[in-house]
C-alpha cells in the first residue's frame, strides 16, 4: 500500500500487523511486533513526517536492543539493531542533523565491531 502512496491504508495494516503480535505473544517483546513499528516509520519517512518516524523507529530500535540484551546478541538481532540505526541516521541527515546521524552511524559500526560482526555487514 506503501508502494501506491496510500499511507493511511498502509499505516492501518501495520498497525494491525502489529496488534496481532502483540496479541500472539502476550507481553513478550518480539522482533515482529518491532518490525511492524519500524514499517510504520518507513511510511511516516515517507509521508516527510520526520518526527513521526523517528518517534517510531526509536520504539523498534528499544524493543530490538531489549531482544539482544535479553536472549543474546544473535546476527539477526545485531542486523535488526544496526539497520534500524542506520535509517535513524538517515532521517537524521535528512533533517540535516548531521552530528546526530553520525552518532547513529558510529554506534552502529560499534556495535559490529565490539561483537566482531563488522564483516556482517560489508558491502551492505
Amino acid at each position: 500500500l506503501a508502494e501506491r502512496c496510500d499511507f493511511d491504508g498502509a499505516m492501518e495494516q501495520f498497525d494491525l500487523a502489529k496488534d496481532i503480535y502483540t496479541t500472539n505473544n502476550g507481553s513478550c517483546i518480539c522482533s515482529d511486533v518491532a518490525s511492524a513499528i519500524s514499517c510504520m516509520g518507513n511510511v511516516q519517512y515517507r509521508r516527510g513526517e520526520l518526527d513521526i518516524a523517528l518517534s517510531l523507529y526509536s520504539k523498534a530500535l528499544y524493543i530490538y536492543r531489549t531482544l539482544g540484551e535479553d536472549v543474546g546478541w544473535s546476527e539477526g538481532n545485531v542486523i535488526n539493531v544496526t539497520s534500524t540505526l542506520k535509517i535513524i541516521g538517515m532521517a537524521y541527515s535528512k533533517r540535516t542533523d548531521w552530528e546526530s546521524a553520525m552518532k547513529c552511524y558510529e554506534e552502529a559500526m560499534e556495535l559490529l565491531v565490539s561483537l566482531n560482526m563488522e564483516k556482517t555487514v560489508e558491502g551492505a
